[in-house]
């Protein structure tokens, strides 16, 4: 059997290995497939929780950021209305919010049809077209 190499595959309890020879007969190398196969099943499970940790971690950012604004501009809201005298209502323009507040005019007009405290109202010129939208706050 000199120079004869023997390939054999077993597998018994999911463990694949292969045995080769060398030219004396004896085991020259093994490597055990099923070891290495745990180990990247076990490296794949870590990175796609690490993946999800990561998706929560960023949804949960996401959320507590646009609380924190929809609760700045209602709190802004509601101080103009109590300093409001007289015939005033409180109501400020878009472009007013977006200088003093500090949002975008989407993100005012989503918390304005998503929170029940922020309520719209439009402005008429004089032919009675609207030209203005109005946000104030709502007890």
């Amino acid at each position: 059997m000199r120079g004869l190499q023997s390939k054999a595959a077993s597998i018994n309890n999911l463990e694949v290995f292969l045995i080769t020879l060398d030219k004396g007969g004896n085991v020259n190398s093994s490597i055990y497939l099923a070891y290495w196969a745990d180990i990247t099943a076990i490296a794949g499970f870590i990175v796609t929780l690490a993946g999800a940790g990561v998706g929560i971690h960023g949804y949960c950012v996401y959320r507590c950021s646009w609380k924190r604004k929809t609760d700045a501009l209602v709190a802004y809201l509601k101080k103009k209305k109590d300093e409001a005298s007289g015939d005033k209502k409180g109501q400020q323009t878009a472009m007013h919010l977006i200088r003093y507040v500090g949002l975008t005019e989407d993100e005012i007009l989503k918390i304005s049809f998503e929170n029940e405290h922020v309520e719209r109202s439009v402005g008429m010129d004089d032919q009675g077209k609207a030209d203005t939208l109005y946000f104030e706050y709502k007890r």
